[in-house]
Formats: structure tokens, C-alpha cells, sequence
């Protein structure tokens, strides 16, 4: 397993026994990280088949029930997995096990790097992940991919008070239908941008009429919006559609000027 440039091995293993100094159990085999001569004595008691055997390797108690109480046992390949069959990684293999996985994730952070590691290895504690990649060359220089992704609104939504703005879309609930006779599919979401008011509608089905009928109470009882945010979909430009041309929905003039047909998913408006 080649070591990566961007963590020198001997200041990783420098810094790591001063963290393991500053915990409470500095001289426990197993804090922090597993001591390689605790490893292989491990490694041999496991291989043991005979009690007399076992008492030729000079572990305590305390030792032996820390290895029966994880579950470890030994592969084919003579390395110490736990019971998921996750490798045992002791000191001296540390660095090249971290070195590998944050390669493998083009040295991102901590929570992805420990994520990555959970796939395949145990014991391994936050810390450690912590410290290597606080000390990782690459990982410090390297910009973060949130500043290559996100784009600045230029055109934001505003809205002056209740129903000034009213944004609205269609939610799918075919995997989850309702218990009731109705058995709504569907559900519309009308959302006030002012106060984030939001109504949520239920639907049977998506049809143009169906969604004009089941919007256009609404603007009766609560008042008509200056402006109303949908996306494109065919369901909701035809009930805006239906409504517009029905002798029983008056909308009022400034509904009328101000109608617009926008994808939500943009967040802004022309």
C-alpha cells in the first residue's frame, strides 16, 4: 500500500503519541489505537487451538476478554477482521490506511474520509481521522467544490407582504396514497413566499380541471395573489389555463398582468 505524499509518515506518528498522551488511558493497549505487539499476540491466541498453547502468549485476562467481547477472529490471510469481517488496523499501519482512503477521495474531509473507512476497516476513531487530515497538504490547499457548484442569485424572489407572491407546485403520492375513499394521489402545494404560509391540497389525479377546481376556493376564501410561481408542467399551466377561460373564476386585473410561469427549480424570475 504506497504512502501519499501529502501526510509525512513520522510528524503523523509524532503528533499521534502526543494525542494519545492527552487521554485518560495512555497505557492501555487498545486506546486510541491497537499497539502492534498487542496485535500479534492477539493475532496468535486467536490461532490457537489447545488451552496450553494459549497460555504461551502473555496476555491478561483483561486482554483476552476485550478480543472475545469485539468479536475478533482471524482470516485466511492470516489478518485480524472483526465480526463484520472489517480489518483490524493496529499502529504501524495506520498511516498507510488513511494515506489510501483519502487518495481514494481525492483527500475531501474528515466525515467523508471516516465514511470511506467505515466500508472496510474498524477502530479507527475520529481523532485520528481528524488529525491526519488537519495535517494533509492537499487538503488544506484545495478549494471547496461548493464554490464551483453554487451560483450567485442574481434575480431573487421578492415579495412586499401576504399574497403579493404565491409559488405553487405539485407533490406525487402515488407510493403513499391516502386511506381515505377518495384515494388522493396527488397533493398541491401553495406556498405564500411573504410569510411562508404554506396550503398543501390533496388530488386524485393531476388534470388540468381537477387542479383548477381545487385552487380556485382557495383564492376565494384567503384573496387573489399579485403574482403566482409554478413550474411548466402541463397540469398546472392548463388549470391556470381552465381558470382563466371559466365564466365562474373572475380574476382580478392585477392577477391578469401579473400571471407568471416560472421554473421553480430556478429560484428567480424575469
Amino acid at each position: 500500500m504506497a504512502a501519499s505524499v501529502c501526510v509525512d509518515a513520522d510528524d503523523f506518528y509524532s503528533k499521534l503519541e502526543d494525542l494519545k498522551e492527552k487521554s485518560k488511558s495512555s497505557k492501555s493497549n487498545i486506546t486510541l489505537y491497537i499497539c502492534d505487539e498487542f496485535y500479534e499476540k492477539a493475532k496468535q491466541w486467536l490461532k490457537c487451538t489447545t488451552p496450553e498453547e494459549e497460555k504461551d502468549i502473555a496476555l491478561s485476562d483483561n486482554d483476552k476478554l476485550k478480543i472475545i467481547r469485539n468479536k475478533w477472529n482471524v482470516d485466511k490471510e492470516g489478518r485480524v477482521i472483526d465480526a463484520k469481517g472489517k480489518y483490524v488496523v493496529h499502529k504501524s499501519t495506520i498511516h498507510d490506511v488513511l494515506s489510501q482512503a483519502h487518495k481514494a477521495i481525492c483527500h475531501r474531509g474528515r466525515d467523508k474520509t471516516a465514511k470511506y473507512l467505515s466500508e472496510n476497516y474498524s477502530n479507527l476513531p475520529k481523532q485520528i481521522i481528524t488529525l491526519f487530515t488537519s495535517i494533509c497538504k492537499l487538503h488544506q490547499e484545495q478549494a471547496s467544490l461548493t464554490n464551483y457548484c453554487k451560483k450567485p442569485v442574481t434575480k431573487p424572489i421578492q415579495a412586499d407582504g401576504f399574497l403579493s407572491h404565491l409559488e405553487m407546485d405539485l407533490i406525487d403520492f402515488r407510493k403513499i396514497p391516502c386511506n381515505c375513499g377518495r384515494r388522493h394521489l396527488w397533493a398541491l402545494h401553495v406556498e405564500d413566499h411573504f410569510s411562508k404560509y404554506s396550503w398543501l391540497l390533496p388530488l386524485k389525479k393531476k388534470e388540468s380541471l381537477e387542479v383548477a377546481q381545487t385552487i380556485e376556493p382557495l383564492f376565494w376564501q384567503f384573496g387573489f395573489p399579485c403574482k403566482l410561481h409554478t413550474d411548466r408542467g402541463d397540469s398546472l399551466k392548463g388549470a391556470l389555463m381552465t381558470s382563466a377561460q371559466s365564466s365562474t373564476y373572475h380574476k382580478p386585473e392585477a392577477l391578469q398582468e401579473t400571471l407568471l410561469l416560472r421554473d421553480l427549480s430556478r429560484g428567480q424570475t424575469d
